[in-house]
């Protein structure tokens, strides 16, 4: 979530104020947000389908499989998830 909108989710409770510092699903565009992300992250691998958080990849053998496992896993990796 950019820094200048943390405000605007925040919320008050008996406990003290709360505030987003990632963006959460009951934003209006947070789940086409969060779709973009997952299709830019995984662009160019042919072997998955990507629907919000889940991640189906489909290969032609096992040992392909686990390398296009591999190649998923890598690039979620790298966002430091």
């Amino acid at each position: 979530m950019h820094p200048d909108n943390i405000l605007k989710t925040a919320i008050i409770t008996p406990f003290g104020l709360y505030e987003f510092l990632r963006m959460p699903f009951g934003l209006k565009n947070a789940v086409q947000t969060f779709q973009r992300l997952m299709d830019t992250v995984l662009l160019g691998l042919s072997c998955e389908f990507v629907y919000l958080d889940d991640i189906l990849v489909a290969s032609s053998s096992d040992q392909e499989h686990l390398q296009d496992i591999r190649s998923v896993c890598s690039r979620l990796q790298d966002l430091v998830w």
